[in-house]
């Protein structure tokens, strides 16, 4: 008997060794193969390196159009906003939204908020036309404005243009926005301005060329290149009402506030405008040389 039970438990055992051995077997036969490593060649290396490299410029590029896309739309909404403003200005005041003074005067420095852009001289001889935001101004000043209307020392629509033509040239990245409007006295209209202007190479060759000497810029030349300065400034808009036009702009801008606290004293001030094309007050002088390119409107 106890043989027999031997005998079984062997059997047992056999049966058991044999299922592993099957077992083990075919693990071995279902397990996936070891892939060999591919030595790629050097040209090989070089191409996917470039590939790359152009991806990486692809991607770049795609990040900076879609930067440069959210900067000009939030241009485009700031300058909504601020029309908007000025329209719940006017709306609050119990003022009608349509040719007024106060209407014209808002019109006005959303047109020209960034100053006037015109084509390069260059584009003007060869017939190209303005662009459709200068046209739209000079349109706007037609239609707003008496055709002599004064303008500091000048008059006429023309040389008002060719004033933010030159202030444009003096300063590329102009930003001139309306801060508030005010009656002012005997029917005028009083608009108070923020500006940004940035003195580059080009406000110091254009506006300041007396600080130019033996072809080297003065210290307080370089004392002035590159900054930023934020100006405030009014514009009185006299309004003739049998006309429905503005018959006269005075503009004035401070910038003896900002000047003084980066050249220090009154000195330096006066040493900087002396013979220069722009006075204290921010007006073009009218004697300038011919270096100024032209633009035939």
């Amino acid at each position: 008997m106890e043989t027999t039970r031997l005998s079984t438990l062997s059997s047992i055992v056999d049966h058991v060794c044999k299922q592993k051995s099957k077992d083990f077997s075919i693990g071995q036969q279902t397990q996936t193969p070891k892939k060999k490593k591919v030595r790629l060649s050097t040209t090989d290396v070089a191409l996917r390196r470039e590939r790359n490299r152009m991806h990486q410029a692809r991607h770049k590029m795609k990040q900076k159009k879609k930067l440069v896309d959210l900067e000009e739309s939030i241009q485009q909404l700031r300058e909504e906003i601020q029309g908007l403003q000025v329209q719940r200005q006017l709306v609050a005041s119990g003022i009608p939204v349509n040719k007024t003074v106060w209407s014209v005067a808002a019109e006005y420095f959303r047109l020209f908020r960034h100053g006037v852009r015109a084509p390069a001289p260059g584009m003007v001889a060869l017939g190209t036309p303005c662009p459709p935001a200068a046209s739209a101004q000079r349109t706007f000043l037609l239609t707003t404005m008496a055709s002599d209307v004064a303008y500091g020392t000048v008059c006429g629509i023309e040389a008002l243009l060719e004033n933010w033509r030159l202030m444009t040239l003096y300063h590329e990245d102009i930003d001139v926005q309306l801060l508030r409007l005010d009656d002012g006295a005997h029917g005028t209209l009083i608009a108070t301005s923020k500006g940004k202007i940035v003195i580059t190479e080009q406000t110091l060759r254009y506006a300041f060329p007396n600080l130019l000497n033996d072809g080297k810029w003065s210290p307080l030349a370089l004392k002035l290149l590159g900054q930023e300065l934020t100006v405030i400034g009014t514009t009185c808009f006299y309004w003739n009402n049998q006309k429905g036009c503005v018959v006269n702009l005075e503009a004035k801008v401070d910038m003896m506030t900002p000047m003084l606290k980066l050249l220090g004293n009154l000195e330096n001030i006066s040493h900087v405008f002396d013979n220069a094309l722009l006075t204290p007050d921010y007006e073009v002088v009218n004697n300038r040389d011919d270096q100024v390119p032209s633009i035939d409107w």
